[in-house]
């Protein structure tokens, strides 16, 4: 009886110790920073259809489960008031 309670209670003494600390040490994966520099917003800027509306992808970037796309969106001046609507599409600005 004794020696089965000094098992148990060294065991639990090493998964206190040790148990806690293997749990905290898993690295959890970060995505890195993406840059978009100004050659790329200029070659992006220059490859668009003058005169229309363009929405040009310079960048797709997996933010852990949602996509979020880095681009320019040129809209040509119009003689009314006129304005676009999106739906289940999140926008960052």
């Amino acid at each position: 009886m004794l020696r089965t309670l000094l098992g148990c209670t060294t065991a639990l003494i090493v998964f206190l110790n040790f148990g806690p600390a293997t749990t905290l040490s898993v690295a959890v994966q970060t995505a890195g920073a993406t840059q978009v520099n100004k050659a790329d917003i200029d070659a992006t800027v220059d490859a668009a259809p003058e005169g229309r509306v363009s929405d040009q992808q310079i960048r797709m970037v997996d933010a852990g489960g949602h996509n979020v796309g880095i681009g320019v969106v040129h809209r040509p001046a119009t003689n009314s008031g006129s304005g676009i609507v999106h739906d289940k599409q999140t926008e960052v600005y």
